[in-house]
């Protein structure tokens, strides 16, 4: 039972939809799937026509659960699968509305499927029609193709990689009040928060850096570089932008020096050190 759940088939009716969620989320848990599919799929195209507030939710906690139900449920995974293929069939179309798009994005990581996100990728990629589509899906295509490997291609994502790193420097200031001050949350807790956000600053900021260098866009790369060191200078972002440029094999003499001044600082970054002369070595 779902206090003020309301009729799921009118979508003029009044709907809870973080209560349908949750009933949702219950009949996976009693192995209802059948039942749960459909609440899910009507969740999916029906929730926010109920309460936009929950357009992150969607993308986000909704998307988790279709994904583990259609790791259990083949008939889900069909299901879903038509959904994506319905928005697959907006964007041929010549549709360039973002949502059509994110949603197409999310289903294909609902269903595991990154194939079919880098093969539309490698099809429309040098097509200038679509300049604005990958913009768009930029932050979601980096990750990916960072995890293939594919860096030059990640580096190229971004039409203004510097103007882009400004942009995150000017959230993370933003973000950063917005947790020293968040009542909600004690000081431990503030401080856990605190520290994954540092964690996943380095790791951002160094990545686009890497991946610049990887697509051939030096100048752009050092710029990225000098815009995080100037906002974060310590140790552990000289460190965090040498440690990704050696994982996608991009050795430049600036980062010689910047292990020197994390030495002087204390870190032990000999092994680093040794592992990008050897590397620039090895391009003379």
């Amino acid at each position: 039972m779902i206090d003020d759940d309301g009729d799921p088939t009118d979508p003029a009716g009044k709907i809870n939809v973080h209560a349908r969620m949750n009933f949702a989320k219950s009949l996976v848990s009693d192995k209802k799937f059948d039942q749960a599919t459909q609440e899910f799929l009507w969740l999916w195209e029906h929730m926010l026509e109920h309460d936009e507030a929950f357009y992150a939710v969607r993308l986000s906690f909704l998307a988790g659960d279709m994904a583990r139900l259609s790791e259990q449920y083949e008939p889900a995974k069909v299901a879903f699968t038509k959904l994506r293929d319905a928005a697959r069939k907006e964007m041929d179309a010549g549709s360039e509305i973002r949502d059509v798009i994110l949603d197409w994005f999310t289903l294909c990581e609902i269903l595991d499927d990154n194939n079919e996100i880098l093969a539309w990728f490698d099809q429309v990629k040098d097509d200038m029609d679509y300049a604005d589509v990958i913009s768009t899906m930029g932050y979601k295509l980096f990750d990916l193709l960072v995890e293939q490997r594919r860096w030059a291609d990640a580096g190229l994502l971004e039409k203004d990689p510097v103007g882009a790193a400004k942009m995150r420097v000017d959230m993370d200031e933003v973000t950063s009040k917005m947790n020293k001050t968040h009542v909600q949350f004690d000081a431990q807790t503030r401080a856990r928060f605190a520290k994954m956000h540092k964690e996943r600053l380095l790791k951002d900021f160094a990545q686009h850096y890497a991946c610049c260098l990887a697509a051939e866009l030096d100048e752009e790369a050092i710029e990225i570089a000098n815009i995080f060191l100037d906002y974060r200078d310590n140790p552990d972002a000289r460190i965090a932008l040498v440690q990704w440029a050696m994982k996608m094999n991009q050795p430049r003499k600036e980062q010689l020096l910047w292990l020197d001044e994390a030495a002087e600082d204390g870190r032990y970054v000999k092994a680093l050190r040794q592992k990008v002369q050897d590397a620039l070595a090895k391009q003379t």
